[in-house]
This record gives structure tokens, sequence and C-alpha cells, in this order.
């Protein structure tokens, strides 16, 4: 079996049937597929380096393959705008699947001093960076072995913040530093993102999504 398979609407669809998640989930990714039924669409083999829930899936829904697109989400849990700035910055986000989702639990260097961002105490993986505002969307994980890196099995969150919020751990670490207050749980669930993406931006072309009913 292929470790990346790509597929047109049809067939990504076909792939439901044989998805180990909840039925919610499915859903999710269903809706994701229709509102872009012109896209080619890929998933992705679970590997060893996957947390455990990971791994219980099986294969991965891993999105749009065509070029390297840009999402933008109809709406984030937890986000307040105070003025039309804000609103307008908004609108003007798309986020980028990272490197990092793929089993590398390292703080994108491109992006700064730190390998590595702790959530108070706990470790974050970056799965989604929006960079011209510097704004990363994360999921919790936790080192449970030496030299490996396995994921928070009861917190499937994703949640947002700001490189600015980041502080430094202490005088030359490569650690970064978030307070409980910096970050906002956004979605509640990987497939979640994708249920909420309005608009597709791939080179300078910006695919809207269809209107659909969803199920």
């Amino acid at each position: 079996m292929e470790y990346i398979t790509s597929g047109d609407s049809t067939e990504a669809k076909g792939w439901l049937k044989t998805f180990k998640i909840a039925e919610a989930e499915k859903r999710k990714i269903k809706n994701f597929i229709l509102r872009f039924p012109g896209m080619t669409f890929y998933k992705r083999l679970c590997s060893e380096m996957d947390t455990a829930w990971m791994q219980s899936w099986g294969e991965i829904f891993m999105g749009v393959y065509n070029g390297l697109p840009g999402y933008h989400f109809s709406s984030m849990d937890g986000g307040k705008y105070s003025d039309e700035w804000e609103v307008k910055k908004y609108e003007e986000q798309y986020f980028t699947l990272e490197d990092a989702f793929y089993g590398i639990p390292e703080f994108p260097l491109a992006c700064g001093v730190y390998e590595k961002i702790m959530l108070e105490d706990t470790p974050l993986l970056i799965i989604a960076s929006c960079l011209n505002e510097m704004v990363f969307l994360a999921i919790k994980m936790e080192e449970r072995e030496a030299e490996k890196t396995k994921y928070l099995q009861e917190d499937l969150g994703v949640y947002r913040f700001s490189y600015y919020d980041v502080k430094e751990a202490g005088e030359s670490s490569l650690e970064g530093l978030l307070e409980t207050t910096e970050v906002q749980l956004v979605f509640p669930s990987f497939y979640e993102m994708f249920n909420r993406v309005t608009k597709i931006r791939i080179s300078d072309e910006i695919i809207e999504a269809k209107s659909i009913k969803c199920n």
C-alpha cells in the first residue's frame, strides 16, 4: 500500500468507508470534499511516528493535494475581534499545514529561534501556520518515552497562538514558553478544522467553497 494516496472527489469520498474514525468526523471530511469538488485530495498511512490515537485510525485524510494550499476558515472558537482592523486581518489569514504534522515535534526554525514550544508543562506540535501574521495552530502532546513523542489522547483539540506571545524559557534556551491565557482552543478536532474551510488559496488563485447541504 502506498504511503500517500491521491484522488478526485469521488475517490476521496470512497476512502471514508475504510477510515477508522467516528461517523461524525467522516461527515466533516465529506462536507469538505463536497465544498471543493474540483480539487485533488490525499490521504496518508499512519506510521510509528504518529500518536496512539492517530495510529488507531490507520489512515489520515490530509486535505487538498493541489500545489501548496492555504486554508481560510469560516470561524475559530474563542476568537474575539474588537475592531474592523482585526476582522480584516482575520479575513486575510490562510493557514498552511506544517511538515511538523508528519512527526517532527519541532517549532519551524524559519519562524524564529525556538526548537520547541511549551504550553506551561505541555509540549505543542505545530500543525499549521499563517506566516504573514506569525499565527500558528497546534495540538498538545506529551513525552512518555525517552527520545519519543506521543500526543495527549484525552485532548484532541486544535489550539491557536501568536509567535509574538512566545517567551524564552531561559537564557540561551531553544525552548519557548506560552501561558494558558495566550492560547485559544479554536477547533475541537483536526477534522473540524477542515469542516470550517470556506476558501483555499493556491498560488494567486482563490477557490471559494461551494454551498452544500451539510450532512
